[in-house]
């Protein structure tokens, strides 16, 4: 063989391989730290920042170790949903016990023209699903009625599980406001590893208030939504935690 042809079949191969690689790569897939059910338990402590969590996707959510409030990432900026409602931009060094991001890339788009409340929402997204056993990114843009949304207080250790710290939630109410819902599906099945269903936090667009979603009215808005077939998780270190 040509030792110029086989040099050039050698770079082609190689090139090729390359390429499906990247293609693999590209496919979309969601980053995952612990699991839902070790945070219910009160593995509340982690060992990821937020600065690492940017690395894995441009949107998610989760929050921080404590229980330190709401954790809302969109367009690469962590934010983090204070007890009181407030947003503040989350410093690179936060830690996470628990959290879900991806890189969004929608191929699911809707437009809302009419009002509707929470269930009334839930159910056009139901619509919108081409299989409800697979994993969605949701992002819900809009003018709302009202927002109702709630953040918990720092948590001190040794850790109570979440059905009683989350008795002490303090809830805000946003009324006339503009803002994203941001958030993931998952199929009942997989309710082991993450919130079963539809799990949402609200970020206002001026970036001022926001927390888990409880309640909502929205006037008018749209929807996108990526369907994801690939979960990467990174468990969580637990030897040092307290329980009670």
């Amino acid at each position: 063989m040509n030792k110029k042809y086989f040099v050039f079949l050698l770079a082609l191969i190689i090139a090729l391989s390359s390429g499906c690689a990247h293609c693999r790569k590209d496919k979309a897939k969601i980053f995952q730290y612990s699991t839902v059910n070790a945070f219910y338990s009160g593995v509340y402590d982690g060992k990821l920042a937020c600065k690492e969590l940017k690395k894995h996707g441009d949107f998610g959510m989760g929050t921080f170790n404590g229980v330190d409030g709401e954790l809302i990432l969109l367009g690469k900026v962590c934010y983090q949903a204070k007890a009181d409602g407030r947003i503040v931009i989350a410093k690179n060094n936060l830690e996470i016990p628990f959290a879900t991001a991806n890189y969004f890339k929608p191929s699911i788009h809707a437009v809302l023209e009419k009002p509707l409340d929470l269930k009334e929402i839930t159910e056009y997204l139901d619509l919108l699903l081409p299989d409800k056993n697979s994993i969605f990114a949701i992002k819900l843009e809009g003018e709302f009625d009202f927002v109702q949304t709630r953040s918990i207080e720092k948590q001190k250790e040794p850790y109570t599980p979440f059905t009683e710290v989350a008795k002490n939630q303090s809830v805000s109410k946003f009324s006339g406001i503009k803002g994203t819902l941001v958030g993931y599906y998952f199929p009942e099945y997989m309710k082991e590893l993450n919130v079963a269903g539809y799990h949402l936090h609200f970020i206002s667009r001026d970036r001022k208030h926001g927390g888990h979603l409880l309640d909502c009215n929205i006037l008018k808005g749209s929807i996108e939504m990526e369907q994801v077939n690939k979960i990467f998780m990174e468990l969580n270190d637990t030897k040092n935690l307290t329980i009670k």
